[in-house]
């Protein structure tokens, strides 16, 4: 499945001659692995017990890869950097919907009000609040309308899903289990309708193809004719995505 690029967080700050980086270990981690995201930058996972001695190496073998993506990754950055830290409008593009947001400072305490197309911040707020508020509205819009979406697309097929769950994944558009349970990114309501109706119709060609083989592209040409087209221009999809959305 095409990645969402995310940020991660991190537990310590490294240097090399030609690049800063992020370390963070990870007790699921089972290998070294190397991440660049628009907003952090450079981010080097390693297993818990990794000798963290040995990442500055990692990091010189693997310059070429790392310049190659950094300059893809650029225009990313500065992209966030001229957003504003407080959002004045959320566009849920898979729902056609717009969200405005309205924020009356006070001394009261902090609160948000859902009007439904509209959200009122008032009170004592700061901007890692309202954010993280954010993103826990956006998992529940998304639970409203990707769920049933993605329901009423297997049914029209003829599949039996054994869950659908709506997730803030921090790589992954989306994610199908051998045992057809279906894990969607909530960003995935920030996107153009085509492209979330195709994130949930891959997921559904992995219910019967549970690989990238040729009988899968075939399966899901026919419940998407556009689907290659559509699949090409998610390396894209990053511009619909605000920095908010990111934990």
């Amino acid at each position: 499945m095409p990645r969402d690029e995310g940020m991660p967080g991190s537990d310590a700050a490294e240097q090399t001659p030609d690049y800063v980086y992020a370390v963070r270990r990870s007790s699921r981690a089972r290998r070294v692995t190397l991440r660049y995201t628009a907003l952090e930058g450079l981010v080097i996972i390693i297993p818990q017990a990794f000798d963290i001695s040995r990442v500055p190496d990692i990091v010189s073998r693997k310059r070429e890869w790392i310049a190659r993506v950094a300059d893809q990754f650029r225009n990313r950055a500065e992209h966030y950097a001229c957003e504003p830290e407080l959002p004045e409008v959320v566009m849920l593009r898979a729902a056609g919907r717009k969200v405005s947001i309205e924020y009356a400072p006070s001394q009261r305490p902090f609160s948000i009000r859902d009007n439904g197309d509209s959200l009122l911040v008032s009170g004592r707020y700061e901007s890692a609040k309202v954010q993280k508020f954010l993103r826990e509205w956006l998992k529940r819009q998304a639970s409203a309308y990707l769920v049933p979406l993605m329901r009423e697309l297997a049914a029209e097929q003829g599949v039996t899903l054994s869950a659908v769950r709506v997730r803030l994944q921090r790589s992954r558009w989306g994610s199908c289990s051998v045992g057809n349970a279906i894990n969607l990114n909530a960003r995935l309501m920030l996107l153009p309708e085509p492209m979330a109706r195709y994130v949930c119709l891959h997921e559904l060609a992995h219910c019967k193809h549970h690989n990238h083989s040729k009988d899968f592209w075939l399966h899901l040409d026919s419940l998407m004719p556009d689907a290659r087209r559509v699949d090409a221009a998610l390396a894209g999809a990053w511009q619909f995505v605000p920095g908010w959305a990111y934990a």
